[in-house]
């Protein structure tokens, strides 16, 4: 939303999109190169609440899967590319440390949550796809980061 045009001038710049993008796909990578080469690194958190890679890693995972179900005005293609490398980052990151996926989790992204956010991007002038494919989208991405996904080349 922050990447929103103003409300006189709704919109996405997708030059600015795709440099921030492709600068979080640069990131994860760097992030997964240092942590499988010192995996101790893993262990380490900021002594900050607000700087935590794993929760920098979570949210590009989260902003890429909201481009790649539609946002109306906004191309997919480097949203593509970055989910793929944050997608392998925390995979890779989450055998490092041998942790499992609980299929009995709760899902992170209620319906009423769901709501919520396409309240908010609205508001900032951004339209996400409201459809059947939509929810589907999101449940697949969700599958692949539990590595639940069997389809080829799943992204």
């Amino acid at each position: 939303m922050r990447l929103a045009g103003r409300s006189d001038d709704p919109g996405v710049d997708q030059k600015v999109l795709d440099e921030v993008l492709r600068e979080w796909e640069r990131w994860a990578a760097e992030l997964l190169e240092s942590q499988i080469s010192y995996p101790v690194l893993t262990f380490f958190r900021s002594q900050h609440s607000n700087q935590s890679w794993l929760a920098a890693l979570t949210t590009m995972l989260d902003v890429t899967s909201l481009v790649l179900v539609g946002i109306e005005g906004v191309h997919p293609g480097q949203a593509k590319l970055t989910f793929a490398m944050a997608r392998h980052a925390a995979v890779d990151l989450a055998q490092v440390v041998n942790a499992r996926h609980d299929p009995n989790a709760p899902e992170r992204l209620t319906d009423e949550d769901l709501a919520a956010l396409r309240k908010a991007l609205t508001v900032a002038g951004l339209r996400l796809r409201d459809d059947d494919y939509a929810r589907d989208k999101l449940v697949k991405c969700g599958r692949c980061m539990n590595r639940t996904c069997t389809r080829p080349g799943a992204t």
